[in-house]
């Protein structure tokens, strides 16, 4: 017997038998989506709920799947759909929520 397992922060499926688990064929369209990273420089961050609240303006783009912020490093590391988001949208969302923010190079 088979069990489907959705994982919650990937979106990935796993076929679970017995005592192992396979994870579906490449050709699978959850397992073929695109995902890119993209490393922000963001200003204006000054105290501990600063991150916060990048992260959730961030996350709430459709398309974006992971959102790290470092209040210490100024930074935040995006990882996106490249076909729903764009760097560009993701710095207006964080400028919309009141920092400043550029890509890295």
């Amino acid at each position: 017997m088979k069990r489907w397992i959705v994982g919650a922060a990937s979106g990935t499926l796993l076929a679970v038998a017995g005592l192992g688990a396979a994870s579906v064929a490449a050709s699978d369209p959850v397992q073929a989506q695109a995902e890119s990273r993209v490393t922000l420089h963001v200003e204006g961050m000054h105290c501990a709920t600063c991150p916060i609240a990048v992260r959730v303006a961030v996350s709430r783009l459709p398309g974006v799947r992971e959102v790290t912020v470092s209040l210490e490093q100024a930074r935040a590391v995006v990882a996106y759909d490249p076909a729903q988001v764009t760097p560009a949208r993701i710095v207006q969302a964080i400028e919309e929520a009141g920092y400043h923010a550029r890509v890295e190079n």
